[in-house]
């Protein structure tokens, strides 16, 4: 009895070995997305870029990373990203079957990690061009040439017979020449076309502090730095001594020279440079501020 309870304690242990994530052996990584997806549009492509950070520093090369998109309680599915010229870069392209509310989540390395809500809206419709069967009727241009050409003979007739019929006859075929010279009514051609409007969707508009949440988790900021305010669950946070910025805050300017350049910061800062624009430091800057 004894012996099995100590093997049982054995493979307990190893098991827990083999479950609990290697982060201290080296076996974790941040995803940065390139740029944040917000929005789409039903039926069009949408690529998504990402850099894979081993330990958030050394470019990951070589990986297989994939990318699940959930509609909940409605539809999965995953791509596979391939890897691109750029040490540590995959890239892969997406194509939304229906619209909703988005969850997606990029597998590269330990494990996978969630990221912001992206909102799929219709793509745009395609009308249907009916073709316009074409009229047995003879061209404007040949029309006049026949009409002058015929009140040519005629006038010749007239003078030379003085008939009244001739005159009539004369009088209607240069009545039809003269009329081949006004424009009649047709149909515009973007009428003829499509006469269904199309109605473009309606871009998502979300506030700085919003964005800047989201690309706090985009980003990957969330992998290090515990934040209360970026989520609440499905996103994986390692503790490595990176400051909680749950109740941090701090002057833009501080924070703007952090985020551009790290090192000069702190020469001997873990934190890398994501190469942020301004735009998405100034967004972060207003959620690390925020209440």
């Amino acid at each position: 009895m004894l012996i099995r309870k100590r093997l049982l304690i054995g493979m307990a242990l190893s098991l827990s070995f083999l479950i609990v994530p290697v982060v201290f052996a080296g076996g974790w990584a941040v995803v940065v997305v390139d740029d944040l997806p917000v929005t789409a549009k039903t039926g069009e492509p949408l690529t998504i870029g990402f850099t894979v950070l081993q330990h958030g520093r050394t470019p990951a090369s070589g990986l297989t990373p994939t990318i699940t998109f959930t509609l909940p309680k409605e539809e999965q599915f995953t791509v596979n990203a391939e890897g691109t010229d750029k040490a540590g870069h995959y890239s892969a392209i997406v194509a939304f079957p229906r619209e909703g509310e988005w969850n997606w989540s990029i597998n590269a390395y330990s494990f996978p990690q969630a990221m912001p809500v992206i909102s799929v809206a219709a793509g745009a419709a395609t009308a249907t061009v009916q073709p316009v069967e074409a009229k047995a009727f003879p061209s404007p241009s040949l029309l006049r040439v026949a009409a002058f050409a015929i009140g040519l003979v005629g006038l010749i007739l007239l003078f030379r017979t003085k008939n009244r019929i001739a005159m009539a006859f004369t009088t209607v075929c240069l009545m039809v020449g003269f009329a081949t010279f006004i424009p009649g009514v047709t149909v515009p051609k973007a009428e003829a076309q499509n006469d269904l409007p199309v109605k473009a969707a309606d871009e998502s508009f979300i506030s700085q502090v919003e964005l800047g949440r989201r690309l706090f988790i985009a980003k990957g900021c969330i992998t290090c730095h515990v934040n209360s305010k970026a989520a609440t669950s499905g996103y994986v946070t390692i503790d490595m001594g990176a400051p909680n910025l749950s109740t941090f805050s701090a002057s833009p300017k501080t924070l703007f020279l952090r985020l551009k350049n790290p090192t000069s910061v702190k020469s001997d800062t873990q934190m890398p440079d994501l190469k942020l624009s301004e735009a998405e430091i100034e967004a972060l800057i207003a959620f690390i501020n925020s209440n």
